[in-house]
């Protein structure tokens, strides 16, 4: 094989840092204006599909045997390859394959509604290359209704993904606080403003989540327990109505974005979401819950900008 040209070898790392989608943004401000349908039963669907594999393999590796410690570390594991293992989704439109666990690249391939941005006609459509290579590049995940909520298939990501790496860093939950800090650090590092620009504290309430989903294995709140076998069972259908709520929508839940994504933002949002500004649904910054660490971007901050801000800008540029 010759030679990749700078442009291919860049793509390649883009692709690489890109995925699974942790490194991904997502857009709920275009999707407002046609939401897609409702998810919800077949997304529970193929959950409760992947935690029958988990709870399958985990019963025959364990023979049913052992403490509860050892069982919940084995599922917890066996969750998380059934549902984070790497998938590339096709390409879509003029964006090159994404990478995504393997639960999320069904919702971004599997029969539900979803606002794709295939064509490019997302908030981050304008952003320039040289501002933000993996936002110009790749664009955002799909955007799909559960339960009621506009919630990006990152974020499904983050829960599943996450959710087990917090769990791991919180030593099996007990020290929570030890794995939001380290969230925190990576989404304003690595996996958030350091690469895409953007800081999500929609992914951290996902993160979180997941580490309480995690935590939760084999308690009596959980809907995977220890039958008098000793053998792992699913005692109820997988609800993600449990767990989805405003936090997920980064437009209740508002990102913060590098300053240098301002125009491109802007122009996002006057091409896609003309009427966005106008109709006041953007939200002021509500950095607080036990999911936000201390190292999380403060209101005010001169370095960065919330949609709110662009579109206080846009109003005072027409007086």
């Amino acid at each position: 094989m010759g030679a990749l040209s700078p442009s291919a070898a860049l793509l390649l790392l883009l692709a690489g840092m890109a995925s699974p989608a942790r490194a991904y943004e997502s857009d709920q401000v275009t999707a407002r204006q046609d939401p897609p349908a409702e998810a919800l039963a077949e997304a529970n669907a193929h959950a409760d599909e992947l935690l029958a594999d988990a709870v399958a393999r985990t019963n025959e590796q364990t023979h049913c045997e052992g403490d509860d410690d050892h069982i919940h570390e084995v599922l917890a594991r066996e969750i998380h390859h059934q549902t984070g293992e790497r998938v590339y989704v096709p390409a879509r439109g003029e964006q090159p394959p994404m990478g995504f666990g393997a639960y999320a690249a069904w919702l971004e391939m599997g029969p539900i509604d979803r606002d794709s941005h295939g064509d490019r006609d997302d908030l981050y459509r304008a952003v320039r290359f040289l501002s933000d290579p993996i936002l110009a590049t790749f664009g955002p995940a799909s955007t799909i209704t559960l339960a009621g909520q506009l919630v990006g298939t990152d974020k499904i990501d983050h829960f599943w993904i996450q959710g087990f790496d917090y769990f791991r860093r919180s030593r099996q939950g007990e020290d929570p606080l030890r794995a939001v800090a380290w969230g925190t650090r990576t989404e304003r590092g690595m996996w958030g403003l350091g690469t895409t620009g953007v800081f999500s504290f929609a992914d951290l309430a996902a993160n979180y989540d997941g580490l309480r989903f995690y935590d939760g294995l084999l308690s009596e709140d959980s809907i995977l327990r220890r039958g008098p076998d000793g053998c792992v069972a699913q005692v109820e259908p997988w609800d993600w109505a449990r767990w989805i709520d405003w936090r997920y929508d980064e437009v209740l839940n508002p990102s913060v974005f590098r300053r240098a994504l301002a125009p491109g933002l802007r122009a996002g949002l006057d091409e896609q979401a003309p009427a966005f500004c106008a109709e006041g649904q953007a939200r002021a910054l509500v950095a607080v819950g036990p999911w936000v660490g201390p190292d999380a971007p403060q209101d005010g901050d001169r370095k960065l900008v919330t949609l709110q801000d662009l579109c206080l800008d846009a109003v005072q540029a027409r007086r």
